[in-house]
């Protein structure tokens, strides 16, 4: 089976440093939450209740400055199934936003084999290049962001879970899958100074059925 995407929960919040957000895990599952702000320097970390997604991963780099405003993105692979409130906490009390989707068929260990971003481009589409795929059964996820009111266009082929604007000062955020390999993903724009993040995403290794029959003569 190919990785399929949702998006679980989104927010704004324009003052607090420290922000919650609630959804529900399915244990199995990928869940991946892009976090914004408009400051430009940022530290950001990220945590759950009910221990639903055991450890968070915050991608290389720590967080992509586009020139006014941050974003980082961060991902976790559920081992259990229930409610969960996420805490985003930032060093600012600047706009935040947040985006948080949920991959399904993903393999239970390194579900990300790669990933790669870009940052404070001004030039359309943003582009995101990644290495040849380590399997053709794998798929790809994106995300792109800008502190600027936006008309993004998802790349063709490829599935929109997430195309908005969020409450507060202008910002729009897109985020989108292919069910296959693409080793370059990308986002149309209108405006200016984006930010993006692009991960190949491994699905469970095949299980070849053997019948095993003992036979007598």
């Amino acid at each position: 089976m190919a990785i399929s995407v949702t998006n679980v929960a989104q927010g704004f919040s324009s003052s607090s440093p420290s922000v919650t957000s609630s959804y529900t895990t399915t244990s199995g599952r990928l869940y991946v939450v892009n976090i914004f702000a408009s400051a430009t320097s940022n530290s950001y970390s990220v945590s759950g209740s009910n221990g639903n997604v055991t450890t968070w991963t915050q991608i290389s780099g720590g967080y992509l400055n586009p020139g006014s405003g941050s974003s980082s993105t961060w991902y976790g692979y559920a081992t259990s199934s229930g409610s969960t409130t996420l805490s985003i906490t930032n060093t600012t009390g600047n706009n935040v936003w947040w985006v948080i989707d949920e991959i399904s068929n993903v393999a239970s260990s390194a579900g990300v084999v790669q990933q790669a971003t870009v940052a404070s481009t001004n030039t359309s589409p943003a582009s995101i290049t990644l290495s040849s795929f380590a399997s053709s059964s794998n798929g790809v996820y994106a995300t792109f962001w800008s502190p600027n009111s936006q008309t993004w266009t998802t790349k063709s082929g490829w599935t929109t879970v997430f195309n908005s604007a969020i409450g507060g000062a202008a910002n729009h955020i897109l985020t989108e899958y292919k069910a296959s390999n693409d080793t370059n993903p990308t986002g149309g724009f209108s405006s200016v100074q984006v930010n993006g993040w692009a991960a190949e995403i491994a699905v469970p290794p095949s299980v070849n059925n053997v019948v095993l029959c003992t036979c007598g003569f």
